[in-house]
């Protein structure tokens, strides 16, 4: 994991496995992103006035995601 701020990267390995996080998380309600040039991490930029149940919440997910997709 990588972070600047509240922005992140997880590094989960091969492109593959995180195309299939993100569409996890999108079936969940979350929005992901990938980087142009690490197709092995997931972004993870929440807005600055994120609410810590909601960061939380989203983090829940994320976890869940990456828990179904191993």
């Amino acid at each position: 994991v990588r972070s600047s701020g509240l922005m992140f990267a997880v590094d989960l390995g091969d492109e593959e496995r995180v195309q299939n996080i993100y569409k996890v998380c999108l079936e969940k309600g979350v929005m992901l992103d990938w980087f142009l040039f690490d197709w092995g991490s997931v972004r993870i930029a929440p807005p600055l006035v994120i609410r810590e149940e909601d960061a939380l919440k989203g983090i829940q997910l994320l976890l869940e995601a990456i828990e179904e997709t191993r």
